[in-house]
């Protein structure tokens, strides 16, 4: 688990990151959740080029990357 904070001028953000796996299904409340998508790392990478994720979410991915045992492990590499 990972535990990252950031303060940015009208906002804060606290991300806990947590990492398993799960060989599913998946039971998602549809009340609660618009929708769920998975993507390869490398698609990941790409959108992050783009800035279209907050900068706690670009340092714990980041961090990820430094592990490629961790996403070996995961199925992601």
């Amino acid at each position: 688990m990972k535990d990252y904070r950031e303060e940015g001028k009208h906002d804060r953000e606290r991300i806990m990151f947590y990492m398993g796996r799960h060989e599913g299904p998946f039971r998602i409340n549809k009340e609660e959740v618009d929708s769920v998508k998975f993507f390869p790392v490398k698609r990941i990478d790409e959108m992050m080029k783009k800035e279209k994720f907050t900068p706690g979410t670009v340092a714990i991915f980041k961090e990820l990357r430094m592990h490629p045992e961790l996403l070996k492990r995961l199925g992601l590499s």
